[in-house]
């Protein structure tokens, strides 16, 4: 390798490409809380730092369709982060804060099998899964990845589909789905037709079934929320309730989940 992580136990560390630009080898380091990214060109290295409470997901593929000029798709796999950092921005009056989607892929393509290089970017997915969702890759100073990743988080998503005004739903779908589907989140999705409509349907719920519920509304919705999540007790494994205002859509860190993040485009 080209660099060196700081004392951090390293959990994973190869080489990849790149991807789409497959001429740029970069070195990865996987720690407990870093993904270093380090690409060597004219005999100089700049290394960036990924902080994993910013990644919502890593999926991992076999080979790309379709052929670039120095590499086909027969042998190569792939992995894929979705990363969501914080950035500052200047605003007129004081700074903003807003996350920004930042997908990475990398290839692996050093075997001659498709099979051996997929093992490999299999098991970076599964060690950054495991890390986002709260999993140790590090026992007692020993790098132990576990063979299954721990299940991702059940969420209950309510939308008021003429809040917004009348955006909510299209909100839901451009910006929120993509997301669960990076996070491999799982959802069960309530669109209310009518007032109280929530409030009724969660009265005679399970809501054991959910870690959470978001929220897809302007303050109609809202005013239904106090009697239903006066349910929300130590009984329950449901712990917090999310807000995503469709008005203006602000950032929200939930406190309840590391890799789910709502942000904004504006």
């Amino acid at each position: 390798m080209e660099f060196r992580c700081p004392s951090e136990t390293v959990i994973l560390e190869e080489k990849f490409f790149s991807y789409p630009l497959t001429s740029v080898a970069c070195n990865l380091i996987l720690t407990e809380k870093v993904l270093f990214v380090g690409i060597t060109t004219k005999d100089k290295t700049e290394v960036e730092k990924i902080f994993l409470d910013d990644i919502v997901g890593c999926h991992a593929f076999r080979g790309k369709n379709g052929k670039t000029k120095i590499e086909t798709s027969e042998h190569s796999a792939y992995f894929c982060i979705y990363a969501y950092p914080l950035k500052t921005f200047t605003g007129i009056l004081s700074k903003q804060h807003r996350r920004e989607k930042r997908n990475l892929t990398f290839l692996m393509r050093k075997n001659d099998s498709e099979d051996e290089n997929y093992k490999v970017v299999e098991k970076w997915q599964r060690a950054i899964n495991c890390l986002i969702r709260g999993k140790a890759c590090v026992i007692d100073g020993e790098v132990s990845i576990p063979d299954i990743v721990p299940s991702s988080k059940k969420f209950l998503i309510l939308i008021n589909p003429k809040s917004g005004p009348g955006k909510a739903y299209q909100i839901f779908k451009e910006k929120v789905i993509p997301l669960l589907v990076e996070s491999d989140t799982q959802y069960e999705v309530l669109v209310t037709d009518r007032a109280n409509c929530a409030r009724d349907f969660m009265k005679k719920a399970d809501i054991s079934k959910w870690d959470g519920i978001v929220v897809v509304s302007g303050d109609g919705l809202l005013f239904e929320r106090p009697d239903y999540m006066l349910r929300f007790d130590n009984s329950t494994p449901v712990e917090c309730c999310g807000i995503l205002e469709n008005g203006e859509i602000r950032h929200k860190d939930f406190p309840f989940v590391t890799y789910l993040y709502i942000y904004s485009d504006s």
